[in-house]
């Protein structure tokens, strides 16, 4: 999402035409298929392309209805060093595995409230988080974190070892560099710091000894996953939706075009055309857009769904973290994250990883094509790759019929509970 609001700003700075430059995005088709299976180029792998029919009508049932959580959740905040955290959660008092919710760019737990109380209807207990910058949750300035930026409290040199041998500084999808691991400002919002956050969360709201399952969207999912690195004790399993391709890292860029979108980063970080974006982003008009586009079926953007991602852009220091965001350029890769999770350093006793990785992506997807990231299910941790058929960016808002018995199936399948 971050490359599309960049080449739209790049159309913005050339016009004052708005709508004329939002990215030309086809809807998915509206036939009903049902469920069929595909051997995907993905290391042996079998994945299921998922569709909306005969599928939808068994998850209605295994999730014991499709929309139970209809009623909003209440909104709950807890003290992070000092910042404060909304949540939401359901369930709380269950005795099934733990599951914390990670949103994308832009979001917030309020794009989970089709799954929170569906997956603690399972017997899960659910918690849905505001990242620090997001939501509802606090948004300090991005060079006043210092207390819990997690790039100071880590050497990301280290990364280096697991980095093969001739591997150039910039490539495609799946090549995996291990450079270039910091936040090219020394900004707090970063995805170490996310992953702290999020440890930090399920070690003092959650308090489950075995561990939690992290559910992420979009770049949730490499917040996610750093949490599973960092605090491997901590994390039972991942279930990355529609993962963000970074596409505006170093290291996916040629050299050749990096000044030019690192110009392009600058001045919307430092002059008064990057709060002029911002205002021309955060309407009504342009959020539904946006969605459109990015989700496959149009009619699941909704009123409901537009407040809940355009309201929490208009509270403090908003713009300033959301033209950050846009200039996080560096940092890890998610098959980075992947070639870790893979390692030795992450195998059990029977040398097999030890915290399993599933993938969720929907086959409509205009900002981070399947097709490119179809290289991640060759990972060793990726037990499960699974195509949803006529779905967008955000899965598990415009399709939680298929979303939620997926990741409920997950969950049981890894934490020794029969899967009905």
């Amino acid at each position: 999402m971050a490359r599309a609001l960049l080449l739209l700003a790049a159309s913005l700075l050339a016009s004052t035409r708005v709508g004329a430059f939002l990215p030309s995005v086809g809807l998915a088709g509206k036939s009903v298929l049902s469920s069929r299976q595909f051997s995907p180029q993905t290391g042996g792998k079998v994945g299921c392309l998922v569709g909306r029919g005969a599928t939808a009508a068994r998850s209605r049932i295994a999730t014991g209805g499709l929309l139970s959580c209809a009623a909003k959740l209440e909104d709950k905040y807890w003290d992070w060093n000092g910042y404060k955290t909304r949540y939401q959660s359901a369930g709380e008092d269950n005795d099934g595995p733990s599951v914390i919710l990670v949103h994308g760019f832009g979001g917030n737990a309020d794009h989970w409230r089709k799954n929170t109380q569906v997956l603690a209807d399972q017997g899960f207990r659910v918690y849905a988080i505001d990242l620090i910058g997001y939501g509802y949750s606090d948004k300090p300035d991005p060079q006043s974190m210092a207390s819990v930026n997690g790039e100071l409290k880590r050497d990301l040199s280290s990364y280096l070892r697991f980095a093969k041998e001739g591997t150039p500084s910039w490539g495609p999808v799946g090549t995996t560099h291990f450079t270039d691991m910091g936040h090219p400002l020394g900004s707090g919002y970063n995805f170490y710091t996310w992953a702290d956050q999020l440890a930090d969360f399920s070690e003092q709201v959650i308090k489950d000894p075995k561990g939690v399952f992290a559910v992420c969207n979009s770049i949730g999912s490499c917040a996610g996953m750093q949490f599973a690195i960092d605090r491997p004790e901590g994390v039972r399993g991942v279930v990355i939706c529609d993962p963000s391709l970074r596409m505006l890292n170093v290291k996916r860029q040629p050299p050749i075009g990096v000044p030019f979108v690192s110009a392009l980063q600058t001045v919307l970080r430092e002059t008064p055309v990057g709060e002029a974006f911002f205002g021309v982003v955060a309407t009504e008009n342009t959020v539904r857009s946006v969605l459109q586009q990015a989700y496959g079926d149009e009619s699941t953007v909704t009123d409901e769904l537009v407040a809940a991602i355009l309201d929490p852009g208009k509270t403090d220091n908003a713009p300033r973290v959301f033209l950050d965001f846009i200039s996080y350029s560096a940092g890890p890769l998610p098959e980075e994250q992947l070639e870790v999770l893979s390692s030795g350093e992450f195998r059990g006793a029977d040398d097999k990883p030890s915290i399993p990785v599933g993938i969720l992506w929907g086959d409509k997807d205009p900002w981070e094509p399947v097709e490119t990231g179809r290289v991640y299910g060759e990972y060793a941790c990726v037990d499960q790759f699974e195509v949803l058929e006529g779905v967008g960016h955000c899965p598990q808002d415009e399709a939680p019929q298929l979303v939620n018995p997926l990741v409920a199936s997950f969950v049981k399948k890894h934490s020794g509970v029969a899967v009905v």
